[in-house]
């Protein structure tokens, strides 16, 4: 609940974390929070890589991918809007697939064997464009987070890259630290 002076009190909907935690699909991150996972499909397509995109898949510029573009919505209220990237090599007719309300990583294992193993998130802070403040119903220039994702196989292979805007309102970003635990040198060069 927050209260508002002059206004109110108002039930404020909670915070979606976000940060280390086990590699998931949207989906699944939905229904740890309780939450009803949709999508809407914006954009599906082949393209190019980009030499972003190329650099972050390990290919060669303009090689095939799949683009997959969806707004990700949690009990029907918008939060995101995700566009993956995948090299057709690894995936081949994906762009066959009903890919509406459904785990991307999923139809990747169950069709292709593509088995996600190890991600590494880059986050930024942005103002939200016009475009993306309409699909996720937030005022211009609302603060919003860019997220960057590499996933890959256990070989180290990355399979997707995938560029997110989240909406700053409702996602927190929980970092987990942990002390440096090495053994300390004594005055004399030993150890404790």
């Amino acid at each position: 609940m927050r209260r508002e002076q002059g206004r109110g009190t108002f039930v404020s909907k909670p915070k979606l974390d976000h940060g280390p935690r086990e590699l998931t699909s949207f989906s699944q991150e939905m229904r740890r929070h309780r939450l009803t996972a949709t999508s809407r499909v914006l954009e599906r397509g082949e393209a190019g890589a980009s030499e972003q995109i190329a650099a972050a898949l390990e290919v060669s510029p303009e090689t095939p991918v799949f683009v997959l573009k969806r707004l990700r919505m949690a009990d029907g209220e918008p939060v995101g809007i995700q566009t993956a990237y995948i090299p057709l090599a690894l995936a081949p007719g994906i762009g066959d697939e009903n890919l509406e309300n459904v785990s991307l990583y999923e139809i990747l294992q169950t069709r292709w064997g593509l088995q996600p193993s190890n991600a590494r998130e880059t986050y930024f802070a942005v103002s939200a464009e016009a475009q993306i403040s309409s699909l996720l119903r937030i005022a211009p220039a609302s603060p919003i987070f860019a997220v960057e994702r590499v996933t890959s196989l256990a070989s180290g292979k990355p399979f997707e890259f995938v560029q997110s805007f989240l909406r700053g309102g409702r996602y927190n970003v929980v970092l987990e630290l942990a002390a440096n635990r090495a053994p300390q040198a004594t005055r004399e060069g030993g150890l404790h």
